[in-house]
């Protein structure tokens, strides 16, 4: 009796057991199913997501009439034999749609298969993704209908019908969508490059480093203006466009201004040289006391020529001469507020040279009257130190001095009378060698004035030069030399005289 009690009992249990063993089993083969699905549902949401960012204008296009075009799925890409049916026997698709005007999204959907159960579809979404979704049996819950596509975990819900493809309850439905995307990621600035979206990798708005680094970089470009170290941007001179506000700039280059793609009108390089095409500015200018450019150059250096100077001497070296003249027409301009002016060789000028005090003239290494001398008209002190002042005359020196040479007598006259010449070539005492004329008036002998007034006048080209008067009474004056005058060359010269007339004469010298 116990034994068969111990078989029935053994009976019922093993029953037991057999039956929740093939439960479990089964739980276990519908969850692969799902598992399964859920990873083709996946592949195609990411195949039809990147197909739709490559595509999304040709498929505005596409779906510019209102309805919905399949998309063949050897278009996407995906796995290499990809099985169309799901393991539930339903068939995958995709469609193009458009969901507002000049925009397209791609629904991924199972048509045909078993109708599967809410459970079911609730498995396979939850694993899916939040673009996944299904479209759901009537009278189950109110949010689910066979007219909606609900998303994994109810995340979003859409009416179904027009663009929208219906497969109707039991199956799923899914969304690749441009919209959906940028909101899911529109806090998201994307590392590398999504084709015919740049918005993707756009700032939309202000981007503060927090003080950390950017390294690395390769070209920047800016559309506003640049501030550094604390620096505002904006913080420049008057009538500036700006670009760049900072302290300093540390260049192991070249720095350079100057038109776009063509040399620059200015620069400065690393190595301490520069350049300015045109105008530069400077209240005070420093070159350096050195020789940079070489031996007997200078710190300065304007086209060929250097300037140099040091704590007391200022030097220009220069390959030529050096002109001073006005700005504008290039006459010669003056030199003023100057002190010694010393010079090894010979001063020129065209003109006249002045000396408001005095003119010191060295002694020609040497000048001693008769010495020769190499330049005619040249001017020298004798060396002697007595100061007697030399010139060279026919390659000798010699103190310039001659006598007046007697040249001609005049023909005797009477005082009353008034006589005329002119220093010309057509009167017969004019200056054979074309110089001034010494005249002196005398009287002819002794000459007295026997107690009557005489008085004669000499005139050069009108103008009084000379005269003679003696009132009567005194007659024992005896008329010498009593007048003497220059005449230049080229000038008329005359004696007028009234009174007592006297013979007088003159003599003629040069």
């Amino acid at each position: 009796m116990g034994s068969l009690v111990s078989i029935l009992v053994s009976t019922v249990i093993g029953a037991y057991m057999i039956g929740h063993l093939a439960l479990m089993v089964g739980a276990g083969h519908e969850r692969a199913l799902q598992a399964q699905t859920s990873g083709q549902f996946q592949d195609l949401l990411t195949a039809a997501q990147a197909y739709l960012d490559a595509n999304q204008s040709a498929l505005a296009s596409l779906v510019s009439d209102g309805a919905p075009h399949e998309i063949a799925l050897s278009s996407l890409n995906l796995l290499p034999n990809f099985r169309v049916l799901n393991p539930y026997g339903q068939t995958w698709h995709a469609y193009a749609v458009q969901p507002t005007s000049g925009q397209a999204d791609i629904a991924i959907i199972t048509t045909g298969g078993a109708q599967l159960n809410l459970k079911t579809l609730a498995g396979i979404t939850n694993i899916s993704g939040s673009h996944s979704g299904y479209v759901g049996p009537d009278n189950v819950t109110p949010a689910v209908n066979s007219h909606t596509a609900v998303g994994a975990q109810g995340g979003w819900q859409m009416a179904l019908g027009g663009t929208f493809p219906n497969p109707g309850a039991g199956h799923l439905y899914g969304l690749a969508s441009v919209t959906t995307g940028a909101q899911d990621n529109s806090d998201v600035l994307y590392r590398d490059n999504v084709p015919n979206h740049p918005e993707r990798n756009t700032m939309a708005a202000n981007l503060n480093m927090g003080g950390n680094d950017i390294t690395n970089g390769a070209s920047a470009s800016f559309s506003g203006r640049i501030g550094t170290s604390g620096i505002d941007p904006n913080a420049l001179p008057p009538g500036w466009g700006g670009g760049l506000a900072t302290l300093d700039v540390a260049a192991q280059g070249t720095i350079g201004a100057g038109p776009s793609g063509q040399f620059p009108a200015s620069w400065i390089n690393s190595s301490g040289n520069g350049h300015v095409d045109n105008h530069f500015d400077a209240r005070q200018l420093e070159g350096g006391a050195g020789d940079p450019f070489g031996p007997w150059t200078g710190g300065l250096k304007l086209g060929s020529s250097y300037v140099y100077g040091d704590a007391s001497t200022l030097n220009l070296r220069t390959p030529g001469g050096i002109s001073i003249q006005h700005t504008g027409s290039g006459a010669a301009a003056d030199i003023s507020q100057v002190d010694h002016v010393y010079a090894q060789n010979s001063i020129n000028t065209n003109t006249d040279m002045y000396a408001a005090r005095s003119l010191i003239i060295g002694t020609a290494a040497g000048a001693y009257q008769g010495n020769s001398c190499a330049q005619n008209a040249s001017i020298a002190a004798q060396a002697d130190g007595s100061g007697i002042i030399l010139h060279c005359e026919n390659g000798k020196w010699t103190t310039g001095k001659q006598p007046w040479l007697h040249r001609a007598t005049c023909p005797g006259w009477d005082s009353e009378n008034t006589v005329s010449h002119q220093n010309l070539s057509g009167d017969p005492l004019y200056s054979s060698n074309g110089d001034a004329e010494f005249v002196t008036v005398t009287g002819t002998g002794i000459t007295y004035h026997n107690g009557y007034a005489t008085q004669f006048a000499a005139y050069v080209d009108g103008n009084l030069v000379g005269l003679y008067h003696h009132e009567s009474g005194d007659t024992s004056m005896e008329v010498a030399s009593a007048l003497t005058f220059v005449v230049p060359y080229g000038s008329t010269w005359s004696v007028v005289g009234w009174g007592r007339e006297i013979p007088l004469t003159c003599q003629v010298y040069q």
